[in-house]
């Protein structure tokens, strides 16, 4: 490879791959279009591969275009959170506890942790950075958080997961409902019935899916979504079924939902990712230890 690879180049690339067309790109990052075209073509000439394809349809990656967009997307978000690297120095808000979670666990395990926390530490401040499973683990491995709650599944050569109590799976379902009266849901009863669920690629889907197989059942599926907060309020508007972690479901008990025990076994797995290289403050390690009180559970940290 070439010498001279620059952070424009590949913002111009990425901006391609994303909107498909080098005349939206453009607009994206408010340059010109033969601009973009100038710097994917200098990309390209410093990678030594051809990125890009033009068609009918657009623009598209080629193979190697897309094998080399896996690491882009990684690179962009590394380079993204300098900025709020900055802003934490720039506010003088080194000292703060900065803890990154998904969603599930931001609106749920998180909260009551920073309750339990603000007992013994009344003047610290917390701030909390939420995204999927694998940017948490990237905010805890580049250092810009000292603590993330994740899906099991969350890896990083800098981060140590620590396993958390897995938390059990319910059914949220709309009250009236045929299936309301049942002491619990099985797997098979889902079949015929309108469902929420989880977008498709997300390992909570794939898990549902697989159980909903072995047990011949195929819902109606009628929305998909990628945050459990959007599911669970969807279900208690009737909009269908909803297989979530009992967490998330507290928050819309009697709202017009029922909570029923769900037999499906794919009981959620979380973890709490730690830097692999240096060690915890006093304040994370007092976080963690009450994160997992929780949910009901102990952690060893080192």
């Amino acid at each position: 490879m070439k010498d001279g690879l620059h952070p424009r180049q590949v913002e111009a690339f990425d901006a391609v791959v994303q909107t498909g067309s080098f005349t939206e790109a453009a607009r994206l990052l408010k340059i010109t279009q033969p601009a973009v075209t100038r710097l994917v073509r200098s990309l390209e000439e410093t990678m030594g591969f051809k990125l890009l394809e033009r068609g009918a349809g657009g623009a598209r990656p080629t193979r190697d275009g897309a094998l080399f967009h896996r690491h882009v997307e990684q690179y962009l978000l590394a380079f993204r959170q300098l900025s709020l690297v900055a802003e934490r120095i720039r506010s003088g808000q080194e000292g703060a506890l900065q803890v990154a979670a998904i969603p599930a666990l931001a609106t749920t395990i998180v909260p009551r942790a920073v309750a339990r926390f603000q007992k013994t530490h009344p003047g610290a401040l917390v701030r909390i950075i939420d995204g999927a499973s694998h940017e948490v683990a990237e905010y805890v491995g580049t250092g810009v958080c000292e603590l993330g709650f994740a899906t099991a599944i969350a890896q990083h050569p800098n981060v140590t997961c620590h396993a958390l109590p897995r938390v059990r799976t319910v059914a949220i379902v709309p009250k009236g409902h045929p299936l309301a009266a049942r002491a619990e849901i099985r797997p098979a009863d889902l079949h015929g019935q309108t469902l929420v669920a989880f977008r498709t690629g997300t390992a909570a889907r794939e898990q549902l899916d697989a159980v909903l197989k072995a047990a011949r059942a195929k819902p109606r599926l009628v929305l998909e979504t990628s945050l459990a907060s959007v599911a669970a309020a969807c279900a208690a508007s009737g909009v269908g079924i909803a297989v979530l972690d009992a967490l998330t479901a507290e928050a819309v008990k009697g709202e017009g939902a029922v909570v029923l025990p769900c037999t499906s076994g794919a009981d959620a797995a979380y973890a709490l990712l730690v830097p692999k290289h240096r060690a915890l403050s006093a304040a994370a390690r007092t976080f963690a230890t009450e994160a997992a009180a929780v949910m009901g559970g102990k952690l060893k940290l080192r």
